[in-house]
């Protein structure tokens, strides 16, 4: 069984997040609060900020 890259488990949970409304409209996102949140690095954070 193959197991996702990081940056695309990060880009689907933050899609999530904002689709379901758990981020709010307007919230300032920064990748180091993001990466603290999911328990992750910068790097993964801010290739699925790019793509959002």
């Amino acid at each position: 069984m193959a197991t996702q890259p990081l940056h695309e488990v990060v880009y689907a949970r933050l899609r999530h997040a904002i689709m379901s409304g758990l981020i709010a409209p307007g919230r300032k996102l920064t990748s180091r609060k993001l990466a603290r949140e999911l328990g992750t690095s910068d790097m993964p954070v801010r290739s699925a900020l790019l793509r959002l």
